[in-house]
Order: structure tokens, then sequence, then C-alpha cells
């Protein structure tokens, strides 16, 4: 449907940006771990990646609590988690930073994938829901694509870095939020 549309591209973009939030993580753990900080080797940077898929699978299989406790919230909430995590590795500078920004990662997907697509699912017809489906997921996936150089260049206006690219994710993770908050609250 026409109107249904616009709303399913708009939520493609958004759930984008929170990619490229998610990203300022997937991209800069190794070299945070290994070569700026000097807390480990590729065994710890892989323990950190790991985390976040653990913590996917153990917080999605949570859904029906966060989504009693969280409602209309659960989108919102997962986009400012990413955030979060952003923050506490960005600040702490330490081993335990990045593992537990890897749990967090997992926390924020998992709070907003399975609602995400929920969502789209209900503003289209059934015979729809896989092209609504598609839709939101191939525009979402752009963010995995572009997310080095969108951090690049928005950390560039801050000097560049893994620190500002810390910050340009915690930033989208924002922009996201604040989107989700009107789109879905």
């Amino acid at each position: 449907p026409r109107k249904a549309i616009g709303w399913i591209i708009l939520m493609g973009l958004v759930h984008c940006i929170f990619y490229l939030a998610q990203y300022a993580f997937n991209t800069n753990v190794s070299s945070y771990i290994i070569t700026e900080y000097e807390l480990g080797t590729s065994a710890q940077a892989g323990t950190a990646t790991s985390l976040y898929r653990v913590g996917l699978i153990v917080f999605t299989s949570l859904y029906p609590v966060f989504k009693k406790l969280l409602k209309n919230w659960m989108i919102p909430v997962g986009y400012i988690t990413m955030g979060v995590g952003l923050v506490i590795m960005m600040v702490s500078k330490s081993l335990f930073g990045a593992y537990a920004c890897g749990l967090i990662a997992g926390l924020a997907t998992a709070l907003c994938h399975s609602t995400l697509y929920a969502k789209a699912s209900n503003y289209v017809p059934l015979a729809l829901v896989p092209v609504a489906m598609s839709l939101v997921w191939g525009i979402a996936n752009i963010g995995t694509s572009v997310a080095v150089q969108v951090l690049g260049f928005v950390a560039g206006f801050f000097g560049g870095g893994m620190e500002n690219s810390f910050l340009a994710g915690i930033i989208m993770s924002v922009v996201a939020c604040v989107a989700a908050v009107y789109m879905y609250v």
C-alpha cells in the first residue's frame, strides 16, 4: 500500500542508523583491545565479539519479559542501550568495558530487532509481509555496508580516531532513539 511503503522505508532508515552505532563497537573492538589500550590479544577481542552473540541469544529468549515491561518502548530503549554500551567502553578503557559493551550490544539488538520486524509486518497485508521485511532488512543493512565511512566522516568533525568513532556511534544511537520515540511511542 502507498501509505505503508514510506513508513516501511523510514523504519529501515532509522534501523540503518542503529546499525551505524552498533558498528562503532564491531569495527573498533579489536583495535581497542589489542593496540589502543593493550588489554589483550585477539583471543580477548574474539571473546568481546562473542559476548555480543551470546547476549543476543540470551536476551532474545527473554523477549516476552522485555515486551511486557517495556511495551511500545522496546525499540527506543534498544537504540539508546547501544549508546550506553559505547559510553561504558569509551569511559572505562578496560577489558571489562569491552566485554560489557559486547553484552549490551546484544541486549540492544535483541530489544529492537524482533519488535521492528513485527511492527513492519503490521503495516501491510499478509501477502506483502515478505516484501516489507525485505525492504526493512535491505535498507537497514546499508548501515553495515557504509558504517566505516560514515563513522569516520562523523568522527572527523571531532578530530577523528577511535574515541571519536565511539562518540559518533553514541550520537547515532541518540538520533535513532529520538526518531524511534516519535515513530513508535
